[in-house]
């Protein structure tokens, strides 16, 4: 018989967002910020990921995603986040994770914001600290600098120019097992 932990609930693993912002970027170009997991074995399940914005919108026209790394760069796709239906100017605008969504131990992502469904008025924060906020779970970083890309190839930002993030989540509770110890029956002539 196999039991599941209860979920633990949802905090801040990383973010950068109490850091100044002072400078923004629009989505003429594809954007992407990369963050490393920490060291929980069993990896860690990703609730959202909240991302600062200077300017809004009221149809953001946006399309958010998670994406995977290879040699430090946005590889490939793993998920469609959800986009809130408006985006208010100043604010942290959080994009929902599919239910389920588990992030492997040290392991780096990105999270991919670019246009979608026709323009977009919205311009994501920056900071150029490169910098973190306190009270990040153990292990976890956000990269220093983000990319972009308007076609093909990503090219990265130079300097510590950083997208202000979030990342909340828990670490994954590894199943729990309960094994039930059921006699076999021993027939009469059994060794």
């Amino acid at each position: 018989m196999l039991f599941v932990a209860a979920p633990v609930s949802a905090a801040v693993l990383v973010s950068n967002t109490g850091q100044t912002g002072t400078g923004q970027a629009g989505f003429n170009l594809d954007r992407a910020q990369g963050f490393t997991t920490g060291t929980h074995s069993a990896g860690y399940t990703l609730t959202s990921i909240e991302v600062g914005f200077t300017t809004g919108s009221n149809t953001p026209n946006l399309a958010a995603q998670l994406w995977s790394s290879s040699n430090g760069t946005p590889d490939a796709k793993l998920a469609d986040l959800t986009v809130p239906s408006s985006i208010s100017s100043n604010s942290i605008a959080s994009f929902t994770a599919p239910s389920n969504t588990v992030l492997a131990a040290n392991t780096t992502y990105f999270v991919v914001l670019m246009q979608s469904g026709g323009t977009s008025a919205a311009r994501v924060s920056i900071t150029p600290t490169g910098n973190e906020d306190s009270g990040a779970a153990s292990g976890w970083s956000i990269a220093n600098g983000y990319f972009r890309r308007s076609s093909g190839n990503w090219s990265s930002t130079t300097g510590s120019d950083t997208m202000r993030i979030r990342i909340n989540g828990a670490a994954a509770q590894a199943p729990e097992v309960s094994l039930s110890a059921t006699p076999n029956p021993v027939t009469e002539g059994s060794p």
